[in-house]
């Protein structure tokens, strides 16, 4: 375990430093404008998979609710930005619940399950019971389905309720509703960038294995996917309350990279965790368990091997502030 408070690190030109007063901000690596990590990609297909995934960064979660249906359900307290930003959370008022749903929330980042339904011409699966929450997945196009899930008060069915929100809510995916035009979800920086060019930062014309899935994250190996994860490699921009972004376990240490405050923690087998709040200049409304509340950007990056998690993370934030 290192000691709470670091010297000062420069890691291969990338503004690394811990308890330090001053940063340097020296670019690191190539260009993205020349070298892309694009052209090393080591899974034949991926490509495609991320310029599918590059469209589902541009969607707008909440406009994949029908509003009409969400009324029918109960009188939205908190209509927005969910725990991750491919969620869009309708919070309903506690004092009206007549069809006993609490709360619904749709995602952009899920795959179909084993289809045994149809609604509006699209394949869904179905996953529910009485009294427990029940979710619909709802197929997108050939490589992504949208998840929708219910939460119950106790007793109540929630299955057949998030069955009318979806079926009302299904023409909706015809028209892609753009996050940019939307007026629930923030319009953040982390939610327009592909976080995999920070590739180019930190491991210049390498060949990776990029895992394309979710588009607010970039969860990458360096060479070819092993078993063992020893070359993986994730960065995720994550949604966090602003209160909660400035409070350090006590098993993490302060860092300070390109001019942003972080914590780093090291698990066992030198994985290492850091999270860097590149957006805390930049605060905007989401939801907090029980009521709605500020929160900031950050962005979690893991990998093996603090020195190479730091290089990235590095990277990382540079493209985020480019983004800004």
């Amino acid at each position: 375990m290192f000691a709470a408070v670091l010297t000062c690190l420069t890691v291969a030109g990338l503004a690394l430093t811990a308890a330090c007063t001053t940063t340097t901000t020296t670019q690191a690596g190539t260009d993205p404008a020349s070298s892309s990590y694009r052209d090393h990609l080591a899974r034949p297909g991926s490509l495609e998979k991320l310029a599918e995934t590059d469209a589902a960064r541009t969607l707008d979660p909440c406009g994949m609710l029908d509003e009409n249906a969400l009324e029918m359900v109960g009188r939205p307290v908190y209509f927005g930005v969910g725990g991750l930003l491919d969620d869009c959370l309708v919070k309903f008022d506690p004092n009206d619940l007549t069809k006993g749903i609490t709360k619904i929330e749709m995602s952009l980042s899920v795959m179909m399950g084993v289809p045994e339904l149809e609604i509006n011409g699209r394949a869904a699966s179905l996953i529910g019971a009485p009294g427990q929450s029940c979710s619909i997945a709802l197929e997108y196009n050939e490589h992504r389905s949208f998840f929708y899930t219910a939460w119950p008060i106790e007793g109540a069915d929630a299955c057949p309720v998030l069955l009318e929100v979806v079926t009302a809510s299904a023409p909706l995916l015809d028209h892609n509703p753009l996050r940019v035009n939307s007026s629930r979800i923030p319009q953040t920086v982390g939610a327009t960038i592909d976080l995999c060019k920070a590739i180019d930062l930190a491991f210049p014309n390498q060949k990776v294995y990029v895992a394309a899935f979710d588009p607010f994250e970039c969860d990458f190996w360096l060479g070819r996917q092993t078993r063992d994860d020893s070359t993986r490699y994730t960065v995720r921009v994550q949604p966090m309350t602003v209160s909660g972004s400035t409070y350090v376990f006590p098993e993490e240490r302060k860092l300070r990279i390109v001019g942003v405050d972080a914590v780093e923690d090291s698990g066992s087998g030198d994985y290492c965790k850091i999270r860097a709040n590149v957006g805390a200049a930049e605060p905007f409304l989401g939801y907090n368990r029980s009521e709605p509340e500020e929160h900031i950007e950050a962005l979690l990056v893991s990998g093996h091997g603090c020195t190479e998690t730091r290089r990235l993370t590095a990277a990382a934030v540079r493209i985020y502030q480019q983004g800004a």
